[in-house]
């Protein structure tokens, strides 16, 4: 079961990083100068032109609050809109963040360029949906905050259809009705 998980978590982090790709530009190594100029963007608002390879852990300010992005165990970039807005990111440890979902404990958050949350990759957790609580692993978003698609392990859920028994992704429309398995 904890070999599933693993699978499962992967595929999840792999889903967010194929579906939105954000990665098309090349990484940018940092020196320790270049983190406190990374320290003064997010202060100053300067807008980086590619994404920026932290070496340590650095506070930046989303729309959800302050965040510390920058685990280099998974990966240290953060990416940002033309706007200068942070746009994707891997957080330096799990953080408690409000989602239009709910409270959930995140690892890597997206937003779109007009701030609300894109996505959220957290580690197997209660998501309220309009076909209940779904244990999830992966949760997108509209940009009006309706869940857009959600990643979840095999288990039971109501559709149109009936009970199913389905496992990796449903996606909804932007009512809530369901619009798709997988």
């Amino acid at each position: 079961m904890r070999k599933k998980s693993y699978l499962v978590f992967s595929m999840a982090v792999l889903f967010v990083f194929y579906v939105f790709p954000l990665w098309a530009s090349e990484s940018t190594n940092c020196s320790e100068k270049s983190v406190t100029n990374v320290k003064e963007s997010a202060d100053t608002n300067i807008k980086p032109k590619k994404p920026i390879n932290l070496i340590e852990p650095t506070v930046f300010e989303t729309p959800v609050g302050k965040l510390e992005f920058g685990n280099n165990n998974r990966g240290g970039d953060v990416y940002f809109h033309k706007n200068g807005k942070v746009k994707q990111g891997w957080l330096a440890v799990p953080t408690e963040v409000d989602t239009p979902a709910g409270k959930l404990e995140i690892y890597v958050i997206s937003f779109w360029a007009n701030g609300s949350i894109r996505s959220v990759v957290l580690d197997r957790q209660d998501v309220e949906t309009s076909v209940g609580k779904l244990k999830s692993y992966v949760v997108s978003f509209y940009e009006s905050g309706t869940i857009s698609s959600i990643v979840i392990d095999e288990q039971m859920v109501k559709t149109p259809i009936g009970e199913l028994e389905l496992r990796d992704n449903i996606e909804f429309h932007t009512n809530g009705n369901v619009r798709q398995v997988e």
